[in-house]
């Protein structure tokens, strides 16, 4: 299941995030996204999660928590209506 947490501190890395993730379950895959031109990292990332159980988990623990003083959102991602 893909998750999408915004409100990042700046200085958090990959790693961390996974660490901060894998307490819930396995975690597939980690994609922070980064602005265009500058490359500057947006306080956005993308977390896969290996089971749906541990992806909502993970959401009711993490979202409207502090992480470096930074009160991040963690949200099931919902797919775009065409």
């Amino acid at each position: 299941m893909k998750l999408v947490v915004s409100n990042l501190p700046e200085t958090i890395d990959e790693k961390e995030i996974e660490q901060l993730f894998s307490r819930f379950g396995r975690v597939s895959q980690v994609r922070m996204l980064y602005n265009f031109y500058t490359q500057k990292f947006r306080g956005m990332a993308y977390v896969d999660m290996e089971d749906e159980t541990s992806a909502r988990s993970a959401v009711q623990q993490l979202n409207q928590s502090r992480v470096h003083e930074n009160v991040i959102t963690v949200e099931p991602v919902v797919p775009a209506k065409l």
